[in-house]
């Protein structure tokens, strides 16, 4: 497990763990509040590939796509399941595809809208391969411009629980 406190001005040091820790392939189910500092995590994570694109929270699209030209990163995908009641509603919106590509990194915010027994859905009806690992990433206020970062990541997030 990593933990670290960091202020607003010192984000990118935690962004910058998470690209040295995050692999294509992973997905990352991120934690917090409203105002806690989801996006702004991934908009400095996205930063440090040099990406030339705008990040901003996708609460009514529900997902951008991020391109990025590493040699294993093709994409960062961020999703917001903020508006989202279930699962069926990823497949409604057609992005299994991007799911099934082993050079993204999907970063997810509310992933806890979704229950596990639904992901089970989305899995069976998509073919969706599981990630190759889940990170669990949690930010809490630790003051007014202080956060806390936990994380850690679980190989068998989906197979142990979707049996």
């Amino acid at each position: 497990m990593f933990k670290s406190v960091a202020s607003e001005n010192e984000i990118v040091k935690i962004a910058n763990q998470l690209k040295i820790e995050l692999q294509p392939g992973d997905w990352v189910f991120l934690a917090g509040d409203l105002g806690a500092g989801k996006t702004t995590l991934i908009k400095s994570f996205v930063h440090l590939f040099d990406a030339n694109i705008e990040v901003t929270s996708p609460t009514f699209s529900v997902m951008q796509s991020i391109p990025v030209n590493q040699a294993s990163l093709k994409q960062v995908l961020h999703l917001d399941l903020y508006r989202l009641k279930k699962a069926n509603e990823l497949w409604y919106l057609g992005i299994e595809d991007s799911f099934l590509a082993l050079n993204t990194i999907v970063f997810f915010e509310w992933a806890e809208n979704i229950l596990f027994e639904e992901w089970q859905e989305f899995f069976n009806k998509t073919h969706c391969p599981f990630p190759r690992r889940v990170c669990l990433l949690e930010i809490t206020h630790q003051g007014a411009s202080c956060r806390e970062y936990k994380w850690e990541f679980d190989n068998n997030y989906f197979d142990m629980r979707l049996l």
